[in-house]
Parts: C-alpha cells; structure tokens; sequence
C-alpha cells in the first residue's frame, strides 16, 4: 500500500512512526497503564510536530491536511502501542469539526489550548454507543435546557468543554452540536470508571439535568448548509476505523517477530506449518482491512463518501483488529497474557474500543436500512 502513497503522505507517515518509535518508552507505557493517567507529555510533544490538528483549517492553527494524512498518524500510533496511541488519537477526537465550523471564540476555547497539548476534547454523541440515551435539548427562548445522561465519555474528567451532539426533547426538529465550559450548573461528572482496557484513556459518566446553555453554544452548518453534526460522524467512524488498523498492524508486528524468535524442538516456531499458515492468513486479512480503510479515507478527501460506505469499513477494520489481536495472542501461547508482552493490551484494548462504540448490531442495521430502504 505503501505505493500508493504520495511524497506527502509517506513524509507524514514516517514522521508519525518516528515519533512513536522515539517517544514511546516501554516501561513509561507500563507506568501509565498502571495508574491509569493520561500522556500529557507525549501529547504535548505530538503538538509540537503538527501531529495534532493535521486536518484543521490554517485560521484555526492546524495543517490543513486531508483526512488520509490524519488515517496514516493514527494508523502508526496505535501500531506502536495501542493503550498510548488510542490516548492521543482521542484528545482531539471532535476538535475538527469545531476548527472547520467554530466560531472564532469557539476556535479560541477549544482548539487553541489542544494545540498546545494543554487541554483535549471530550466528545458526547450516539456514535460512542453512550447509552441509555441521546442528550436531549428543548429551546426557551435564546437558552436551551439540556437533560440525559451518557453512560460513557471520553477524556470527561480532564477535559475543559463538551463537545456534545443534543436531538430535540420533543422530536421534532433537528440535532445540534454544541460547544460549552464542563463547570456549567447542572453537570454531573462521576468518577473514573475502571474498564478491562484502554487504560491511559480516561472513562466517566455524565449527566445533564436542567442543563442552561445559550444558543450561541451551537455550531452551526458553514455557507453551503453542510450539516456539522454529519462531518463529525463521517470523521470519528474513518478516525476509529484507523485506530482499529492501526491495532491490527502491531499485533501482527509482534507476532512475527515473536514467531521468528521463538524457539521449540530447535527449531523457531515460525518455521512450523501451523505458525506459518497462521502468519500468512493475518497478513492477507491484514491487507484486506487496510484497503477499506485507505479506500474510505481518500473517498472523504473527494468528499464522494457515504455513511454506508464509513460504517463498512470501521467495520471491517474492527473485525480485522479482533482477530488478528486474537490470533497473535495464540501464537504467544501463555506469555501473551502477561503484562510484560504488549499483545495482552492490544487484544483488551481492540475489545475495549468495540465496547465503546456499541453494539455491532446497531451498525449493521443502519447499513441494512440505507441498502434496503424503507419496504412496503
């Protein structure tokens, strides 16, 4: 795939393995994951090389990228340690969409501290699977009451302002996309919750209850009427489905090289049929799910995308990370369960990341629905 890149995309590419690579520190990573505390320091030298904000527009501070370029960063991030690489590719989770559509005190509450690595994003919407419900809004005059709760926010905790999807109370009418301070009265935040992965990602519930805003929180459709709300979801499906590649890559790395490390009967089990067969299945699957990614990544920067297509291939991406996580697993064999083996944070942290995002079921039925229509 690596041919089909441009001149561009590998310079960005290598400079995102670079600095994973350089920054990543093993025992560092161990630390963190242990005391469940976000990256702030390696975030803040990921700002420093434009590796936050890639697709931002220039008024905003960011590089004014396409959406491949931010695929290939997330991709190698999450390839060289997926805990720390799905920590950073979620602080700017949202953040782009407030760049592309913000006003300019919006740009300068969110984006520019995330730039510096001083502040990240923390996103409510339906896509994250945050049941019970959508945070529903009802209008009185120029303030809009908010109430619901998310069962699960990213980065809730540690973060300055929601950026958080609404539907109307009464169902009529459109959703919204909002933007406001986190201490605003009415905002519940509960404690870290402690889940089986994903452990530098900080997880928390979050509950509106007569929540006042102003209507000048809203982010609202740019000149030619696109709809904001459709922009972020279009993002965070393509985002979430490199940081499934992404995972999928590095458990396929370390179960090639342990393969050809690992010896038995004197012999690396690499060269046994079993392990071979094994390891020639991943990388054919492996190059699968990189094509329906990349593919859906540059339809976006041609702006000839659909959700359909998105959801296809997150979804493909995420089956793609499950086995592949699940077969390098095997090939580990019992030190594939120890913390001290980085492929037992890739297979919690692949079936975290599907937890997040709800249920498959969900998925596929809103596939089904634009396929099929609506009969009789």
């Amino acid at each position: 795939m690596t041919c089909l890149l441009t001149e561009e995309q590998t310079f960005i590419q290598k400079a995102a393995r670079d600095f994973a690579r350089g920054e990543f520190d093993d025992d560092q990573i161990l630390d963190l994951m242990e005391k469940q505390q976000f990256p702030k320091k390696t975030l803040k030298t990921a700002c420093k090389l434009d590796l936050i904000g890639l697709t931002w527009p220039e008024s905003a501070g960011g590089q004014e990228c396409g959406i491949m370029d931010s695929v290939l960063v997330t991709e190698e991030l999450c390839r060289r340690d997926s805990t720390m690489g799905l920590a950073l590719s979620f602080a700017d989770a949202g953040a782009e969409t407030v760049a592309r559509f913000g006003t300019p005190e919006q740009i300068k509450a969110l984006n520019a501290p995330l730039l510096k690595g001083k502040s990240v994003t923390a996103l409510i919407c339906p896509e994250l699977g945050q049941e019970p419900g959508p945070i529903c809004y009802r209008k009185t005059d120029d303030t809009l009451v908010l109430n619901g709760e998310a069962s699960v926010v990213v980065n809730a905790d540690i973060a300055d302002f929601f950026l958080t999807v609404a539907h109307p109370e009464d169902g009529q009418g459109e959703r919204i996309l909002l933007l406001f301070p986190k201490d605003m009265p009415g905002i519940a935040v509960s404690e870290l919750i402690k889940k089986l992965g994903m452990d530098m990602t900080h997880w928390n519930s979050v509950k509106f209850e007569s929540t006042r805003v102003s209507t000048g929180t809203m982010i609202t459709c740019d000149t030619k009427g696109v709809d904001p709300v459709n922009i972020l979801e279009k993002n965070l499906l393509i985002k979430t489905g490199a940081m499934f590649l992404g995972m999928a890559q590095g458990a396929f790395d370390l179960a090639l090289g342990y393969a050809k490390e690992r010896e038995q009967f004197r012999r690396k089990i690499a060269a046994f049929q079993g392990i071979s067969q094994k390891i020639a299945a991943m990388y054919t699957r492996l190059q699968e799910g990189r094509a329906s990614v990349y593919s859906a990544a540059r339809a976006c920067d041609k702006k000839c995308v659909g959700l359909t297509d998105l959801i296809a291939a997150q979804l493909s991406a995420q089956h793609l990370a499950e086995y592949l996580t699940d077969e390098a697993l095997q090939i580990h064999g019992g030190v594939g369960y120890m913390i001290e083996f980085p492929v037992e944070h890739f297979f919690r942290d692949v079936k975290c990341l599907r937890t997040l995002l709800g249920r498959n079921i969900t998925r596929m039925d809103l596939i089904s629905r634009r396929l099929i229509g609506q009969l009789n």
